[in-house]
């Protein structure tokens, strides 16, 4: 999904309004959260994260919940809850914490061959997480709550995703297909997200250059510290209009309303 949104789409926005989990921040909004207070502090990706994750939060809050639920909400039980607050605190948290300071790192670097060689070691291991967490680390899951869980890792990988876009969009680069693997050689690039050696591979995309020199190019970390303003996908943006209506038509009754009773008491 986002390795393809990498190379046809110009102006890639980190989107988090779809699938919230419901209105008033369900378990994906909470744990979106305390992964955003953890990795602010991270040149380039965590305040452009943490920015997002806020203001859209800020959104939902202020909009009638029902016009932000949708069928296909699922908050866990007590016990799932406890394995992926567990699995996200001790395990996601700290994996996407290293994750990002490696990309940061590599966006330091003013070398396009360096920044392409580490920044395609990292796309690798994002397909990879990806991959392995749709059909491994089940015991105790639901169907749904597996789901959610797949939602969450998307979402933190996303804004990753958009950075590298962003940053090499002006670079002479061709993307080309290649295989990601875990297996025992490549397990300490995942720790301590993934601990069990498993054999896995997958499809993915990584870049290479087709200049013949070794190009330099400018740091971009202050393009990426600013918090971003939020754009809000157009269906998106047409619930919260639909919710500003009907809250007109609320206040407009209400306003009606106590005319009304004014009118009725004058005539008293």
């Amino acid at each position: 999904m986002y390795p393809e949104k990498i190379i046809n789409s110009k102006n890639a926005s980190f989107q988090i309004t779809k699938s919230l989990n419901g209105g008033r921040c369900g378990w994906i909004c909470r744990q979106l959260t305390k992964i955003a207070n953890f990795i602010e502090d991270i040149p380039i990706v965590g305040p452009r994260f943490a920015g997002n994750i806020r203001v859209v939060i800020s959104i939902v809050n202020a909009v009638d919940e029902a016009f932000f639920r949708t069928a296909g909400e699922y908050e866990p039980t007590y016990s799932e809850s406890i394995i992926l607050d567990n699995w996200q605190l001790n395990k996601l948290q700290p994996f996407y914490r290293n994750l990002t300071m490696k990309l940061s790192d590599a966006f330091k670097k003013n070398n396009l061959s360096q920044q392409l060689e580490e920044v395609n070691e990292i796309l690798k291991i994002m397909c990879v997480v990806k991959s392995y967490f749709t059909n491994n680390e089940l015991t105790g899951l639901s169907s749904n709550a597996i789901n959610l869980r797949n939602e969450l890792v998307d979402k933190i990988l996303e804004p990753l995703y958009e950075v590298i876009e962003t940053s090499f969009e002006n670079q002479n680069l061709t993307p080309f297909q290649t295989i990601a693997k875990l297996d025992a050689s490549t397990i300490n690039s995942y720790y301590p997200l993934i601990e069990n050696i498993s054999i896995l591979s997958t499809d993915c995309l990584n870049y290479k250059s087709n200049s013949t020199t070794n190009n330099t190019i400018p740091l971009i970390i202050n393009d990426f510290e600013s918090t971003p303003q939020p754009v809000v996908k157009k269906s998106d943006d047409n619930l919260i209009w639909i919710g500003l209506f009907f809250a007109g038509v609320i206040a407009i009754t209400i306003f009606n309303s106590r005319e009304n009773e004014k009118d009725k008491k004058k005539k008293k």
